[in-house]
C-alpha cells in the first residue's frame, strides 16, 4: 500500500482497460478525477495497492464516519441508557477496487488488515468500526465480507461493519496462531472467533 499517486501511468492505463460496467466507470472516474480533490479537501484519502515490484493492483479510499445503531445494540454493546443517542466513530471504506487479474489472490484481505492495523490502530484514530456500504443484492460481495468477520447492523441492510475492538482482542488472544498466517487466514479465524462468541 502506498499513498495515492495520480500521476502513475500504470494505474491510469490499467484502470482504463478494465472499464466494462457503469460501476467500473464510476470507480475510474473517482480515481482519475475526484480522489485528488477529496484529499485536498480532507474528505477522504486514497491508497494505491501495489505489488512488491511496484505493479499497480488496485486502490481503496477511507474517510471518517459514524455507525448508527438501533436502541438494543446501543444498550447491549455500549452499556448506554435507553433513549440515549449514540453513534460510535468509524472508518468508512468508501471505494475498493482490485484489478481483475488480481482478484481471488488475498489482496482484499490484505487491504482490510492494512486499514485495521496501519490506519486505525497505529494512527490511533478514534474508530470503533470499519464500515462499508454494500449492495445486498450482490451475494458474492456479502459472502466475501461475512467470511472475513464483517457483520450487518440491524439498522441498515446496506451496511456491514468490522468490529475493531473485538479484532484487537482477538489478535491478542490468538497471537501465536496469527504470527505466520496470511491475511485471509487471520480474518477467517476472526470470523470463527465471532461465531463462537455469539454461541
Amino acid at each position: 500500500m502506498r499513498p495515492f499517486q495520480p500521476t502513475d501511468p500504470r494505474g491510469d492505463s490499467l484502470l482504463r482497460t478494465e472499464v466494462r460496467t457503469d460501476e467500473h466507470k464510476g470507480l475510474l472516474d473517482f480515481y482519475l478525477n475526484e480522489a485528488k480533490n477529496c484529499e485536498e479537501n480532507l474528505t477522504s484519502f486514497t491508497y494505491d495497492i501495489v505489488s512488491d515490484d511496484g505493479n499497480f493492483l488496485g486502490f481503496f479510499c477511507v474517510s471518517n464516519s459514524l455507525l448508527l445503531l438501533d436502541e438494543k445494540e446501543i444498550m447491549t454493546e455500549f452499556k448506554r441508557k435507553k433513549n440515549v443517542s449514540f453513534a460510535p466513530p468509524a472508518t468508512l471504506l468508501g471505494k475498493l477496487y482490485i484489478c481483475n487479474c488480481n482478484r481471488g489472490t488475498g489482496i482484499g484481505s490484505e487491504v482490510i488488515l492494512y486499514i485495521a492495523k496501519e490506519i486505525c490502530f497505529k494512527s490511533k484514530s478514534a474508530s470503533r468500526f470499519i464500515i462499508i456500504d454494500i449492495n445486498a443484492r450482490n451475494p458474492n460481495a456479502v459472502n466475501f465480507y461475512t467470511k472475513r468477520g464483517w457483520l450487518h447492523p440491524r439498522t441498515y441492510a446496506r451496511k456491514m461493519f468490522f468490529d475493531l475492538l473485538r479484532f484487537k482482542i482477538f489478535l491478542k488472544a490468538y497471537k501465536e496462531q496469527c504470527r505466520n498466517s496470511s491475511a485471509a487466514e487471520i480474518l477467517r479465524l476472526f470470523a470463527i472467533y465471532l461465531q463462537e462468541e455469539q454461541n
